[in-house]
């Protein structure tokens, strides 16, 4: 019988996408003949549509137990919470949830480590196996074949990725898709793909020649997929906000002038999607 393995983590979408090496971690550690089974307690509600789409992944994630969570100052409570007594019967139980910003590590090693699930971190490649088909039929068949997606979110202190909507709407042929909420701003004369459901997005970025924004789960999201991602970090390019090590073609730029994000761009748009239809 394989291992049964509980794991805690209440963070939002960004946050749990890194966490996902955890897992794998965990995986490692404990399978027994390539087996194990791990549920995951998660809080935020934002989480919903993210843990609809994880099972259709290689991930051992047997469960997903929503759990209650007010606002962030729980995470200190869940911290100290003794998950053993309220799911009881597991081989192992791992608290993975954080309650201080990383220091000289990557997020995705960050997160185990202070766990105690790893000693040493090792920065791992985090990748899904995943039915690509059956996601690209997510996407929004109105949007154009091999778009540019950009998300030009603008919260502070990322200012500068205003930059950002002064991008020429089209580049080669190809056209640019502005995604994110409704209330965000969009590059003008670019096609507006801002509110769309968010699973939506997974088959938007499979079938997109590239993904730009700041660091946010959409570009974490194409970075893993393995599809050609521009990152914008703009406050001195934090040690764990880097998503590059996600995907064989992300790109993080640091403060980037207008012209480094087009040469960056051109650069991208010579490869090949490794989603093609």
């Amino acid at each position: 019988m394989p291992q049964q393995h509980l794991v805690v983590f209440p963070g939002k979408i960004g946050d749990a996408l890194f966490f996902l090496s955890t897992i794998r971690y965990i995986q490692k550690a404990y399978a027994m003949d390539d087996k194990i089974a791990i549920d995951w307690v998660y809080g935020s509600p934002t989480l919903d549509d993210m843990v609809s789409f994880l099972p259709m992944t290689d991930l051992p994630i047997r469960n997903y137990l929503p759990y209650k969570y007010g606002y962030e100052g729980d995470c200190h409570e869940w911290k100290k919470m003794d998950w053993k007594s309220i799911f009881p019967g597991y081989d192992g139980y791992h608290n993975c949830t954080m309650t201080e910003a990383p220091r000289g590590m990557h997020l995705t090693n960050w997160i185990p480590f202070k766990a105690g699930v790893i000693n040493e971190p090792t920065m791992p490649a985090t990748t899904l196996q995943f039915d690509r088909e059956r996601v690209k039929a997510f996407a929004n068949r109105s949007n154009p074949e091999d778009a540019i997606l950009l998300h030009p979110w603008i919260p502070f202190p990322e200012r500068c990725s205003k930059w950002l909507l002064k991008l020429n709407p089209e580049y080669g042929g190809h056209k640019i898709v502005s995604i994110g909420y409704k209330e965000e701003p969009m590059l003008k004369d670019s096609i507006d793909g801002r509110g769309k459901p968010y699973l939506s997005y997974l088959g938007d970025i499979l079938r997109s020649k590239l993904v730009v924004g700041v660091s946010s789960s959409w570009t974490t999201w194409s970075a893993m997929f393995g599809v050609p991602t521009i990152v914008i970090h703009i406050a001195g390019r934090p040690a764990h906000a880097g998503v590059g090590i996600f995907g064989r073609h992300a790109v993080d730029m640091d403060r980037p002038f207008l012209y480094n994000i087009e040469h960056k761009i051109n650069e991208l748009l010579s490869l090949s999607n490794p989603n093609p239809d």
